[in-house]
């Protein structure tokens, strides 16, 4: 099995135990006899070698390969299972994580509310959930770089704690309107079928998500294994636990380590995150686009995202790649809202608020910072040439959490994480390489024809992909005037697509492995948020036809 000989996987699915990766077979006979210690057997003849064969009472042999040697006394016994039928076992497991979901997508709704009144309910709601999230895990992660507190349970109920008091403080002091609470559940006006769809169908990857467990090889060979290793052993678990190949930035694996600490790993709650990242995404784009038509057409064309396979998809698996998108999609709507907003302080606010998800976006993936970059250019460019940017006052809080949290996350990274980034580390050679004239032509067309075939894929983007061209069409065909929404909405799916596009340029230039090895890791989860954005435009487009046939 891949499984048994990738020590990465293997730290995370023998957790807490201690992994040591040897390279030769000396190094194995070095452990052979020692306490509470056992060693991977491949092959009799081979790995640790000849001297534990004639010890046949310490050997325990799956196939004629793979086996285990160890202590007599202890091997194959193992521990027995948990029984789940135990009634303080099911409320720890299932009702207390639930419960604590619940609570934090409440206390983000306040928050959400106090900062954005002015948007629809449930958008506040689902906005709410990936604000709080991004507020935990920064904290956490401050805790322990400063050394202030280095256990992930006591961070997690310390912030969560402090969060529920502040909301009673406020619902005490009647700082939380009533209004508040009663506008979710006001049918007809804010709540309707559509939402009820939604949310049943976010339940239902929830269910599909815990009930599958952490298997996706990313999810345990990266985001959990560190997240373990920063549940057990704080910031130097980044290096000890999980792959290395870049600079990966920690929001996901501090929220990980933060739930698995505090509820265990029976039945993970940290798989939690994704869904409901996954049914806030759903929340926040419904409501923008009912505003531009009927209930209907916006939750149809809602349902056409909700059931893109590969966005389905990593709502069940444990990838970053579905909380990105989240912040870089709300990031953009946020910014949108503020382009339209009259009142300055509202503006103001959208504004910072945008950037806020930026920032959380380039704290979740390493190509968060460059997709942000791309589109901040993109929209500002936008805005600028269509002469509306004078309509966006104070423009500069857009940029001031993007840039506290990539500096921050610069400096404070170098600390504990050795290594370059891939696209940094191939700068060089590409110099070198443009100097000689060698400009890789052949891997960037391959860059360009995987990514046009995978809008035909229906299997991958559903009618996401093939939609989103025969759309694009229509648009610049159209007659009439395009809003400046519109196309920003556009423009930062293009920008999106176009920077994921020239990373993959970038790693033309590896010299370990090829650009098909490359475009098959990862390309499709890379361009997920710009192809949900490019859906969002596109419904926004289509939508806006049909409001236009209707008045006339």
């Amino acid at each position: 099995m891949w499984t048994l000989s990738n020590t990465h996987a293997m730290q995370f699915f023998l957790n807490p135990r201690e992994i040591k990766n040897c390279t030769t077979i000396d190094c194995g006979t070095h452990f052979v006899g020692r306490e509470n210690t056992y060693i991977l057997i491949m092959g009799l003849s081979q790995f640790p070698g000849k001297i534990i064969q004639d010890q046949s009472e310490n050997i325990r042999m799956h196939n004629d390969t793979w086996g285990v040697f160890g202590p007599e006394d202890g091997l194959g016994k193992g521990t027995p299972p948990v029984d789940l039928t135990s009634f303080e076992i099911l409320a720890t497991d299932i009702f207390l994580p639930l419960f604590s979901s619940l609570l934090l997508i409440f206390i983000g709704y306040y928050f959400a509310s106090m900062m954005f009144p002015g948007l629809p309910p449930w958008s506040r709601l689902g906005i709410g959930y990936g604000f709080l999230m991004g507020v935990f895990s920064i904290s956490g992660y401050i805790f322990l770089y400063l050394g202030w507190i280095e256990n992930l349970t006591l961070s997690f109920s310390l912030l969560t704690g402090l969060s529920t008091m502040i909301l009673i403080a406020a619902l005490l002091t009647k700082k939380v309107q009533r209004a508040i609470i009663t506008d979710l559940f006001a049918w007809g006006s804010t709540l309707d079928i559509w939402i009820i769809l939604i949310v049943i169908l976010g339940g239902l990857y929830i269910f599909l998500a815990v009930g599958a467990g952490v298997h996706a090889t990313d999810s345990y060979v990266l985001w959990s294994a560190k997240g373990a290793g920063l549940a057990s052993e704080g910031l130097s678990g980044v290096l000890t636990r999980g792959t290395n190949t870049t600079i990966y930035p920690l929001h996901i694996p501090v929220l990980i380590g933060m739930l698995m600490d505090t509820f265990g790993d029976t039945l993970p709650a940290s798989k939690l995150i994704f869904p409901i990242y996954y049914l806030c995404l759903l929340l926040v784009i419904f409501e923008f686009l009912k505003e531009r038509s009927s209930s209907v057409l916006a939750g149809l064309s809602t349902l056409v995202l909700a059931t893109m396979p590969v966005l389905a998809r990593h709502a069940r698996i444990g990838y970053a790649n579905l909380p990105l998108t989240f912040y870089l999609v709300i990031g953009v709507i946020l910014f949108i809202r503020a382009i339209s907003e009259l009142n300055l302080i509202s503006q103001r606010m959208l504004l910072f608020g945008s950037g806020i998800f930026f920032a959380l976006a380039i704290w979740t993936r390493p190509e968060g910072s460059w997709i942000v970059i791309g589109i901040l250019i993109a929209s500002l460019s936008c805005l600028l040439f269509s002469g509306e940017l004078k309509r966006v006052h104070k423009i500069w809080l857009i940029v001031i959490a993007p840039f506290l949290v990539g500096v921050g996350w610069k400096v404070t990274s170098s600390k504990f994480y050795i290594g370059i980034a891939p696209v940094e580390g191939n700068l060089d050679k590409i110099i070198h390489q443009f100097s000689l004239s060698n400009f890789h032509q052949g891997e960037f067309v391959l860059i360009l024809k995987y990514f046009l075939g995978q809008l035909y894929d229906f299997q991958t983007w559903g009618a996401v992909g093939i939609g989103s061209l025969i759309a694009i069409l229509v648009f610049f065909l159209s007659a009439h005037k395009q809003d400046s929404e519109l196309w920003i909405l556009l423009i930062t799916a293009a920008s999106s697509l176009v920077f994921i596009i020239a990373i993959y340029y970038v790693f033309a230039f590896d010299q370990v492995h090829d650009m098909e090895w490359w475009l098959g890791g990862g390309f499709t989860r890379m361009i997920m948020p710009g192809m949900t954005l490019l859906w969002l435009g596109v419904a926004w487009l289509l939508l806006t036809d049909q409001q236009t046939i209707k008045e006339v």
